[in-house]
């Protein structure tokens, strides 16, 4: 974990003085595009993953949010399914998940009140640790056609987590059902 003095409130803003966004999708749904714009447009996304061959914009994903983000997956991944963990209702609590977020941000040059996003496929796994430390969060949702998405997720080469079209249906099936939480949430598409 970070320095203690980050974790422990210290940097704790009134998380109602700013905004965030969260965009929530299942991998290759068009997450990227969407923090793209939302870059482009002037949020702050701080140090992003690169462009490479499969996302020739880039992924607009923060890394060492990810970190934190895989941390708590692991934790809550008792089978060690890893890609395959797909929970449904984590409880474990990561009571200095907000704090953590708040200090990557301002090493990566945030200014503590300009709004900020964060993208990444695994949000919805863990949306309520999202909701509960970010509750005035904005939520933007990306959908694709089934058919178009199962076709990318086949195709692209690092995500190898499944290899039939029937264990990715049933991957998007549990994906879609956390989605409908969030929207259910007072989020919007």
């Amino acid at each position: 974990l970070r320095r203690k003095w980050l974790t422990r409130g210290l940097l704790s803003l009134n998380r109602n003085n700013y905004n965030c966004v969260f965009v929530a999708s299942p991998p290759r749904a068009g997450s990227s595009v969407t923090a793209n714009l939302l870059s482009k447009a002037g949020l702050f996304g701080g140090k992003t993953k690169v462009a490479d061959q499969w996302n020739k914009y880039g992924y607009f994903e923060n890394l060492e949010i990810t970190k934190y983000v895989i941390e708590y997956l692991r934790r809550n991944d008792k089978n060690k399914l890893g890609k395959r963990f797909q929970p449904k209702n984590l409880k474990e609590d990561f009571d200095v998940f907000g704090d953590l977020v708040e200090s990557v941000l301002f090493e990566q040059g945030w200014d503590g009140k300009s709004t900020w996003f964060y993208k990444d496929p695994k949000i919805p796994l863990c949306w309520k640790l999202f909701n509960k430390h970010f509750p005035k969060a904005k939520w933007i949702i990306c959908r694709r056609d089934r058919n178009d998405l199962l076709q990318s997720l086949e195709k692209t080469p690092f995500m190898d987590a499944y290899t039939s079209k029937k264990d990715w249906n049933t991957f998007l099936d549990h994906y879609e059902i956390l989605i409908n939480e969030i929207s259910s949430q007072g989020t919007s598409d």
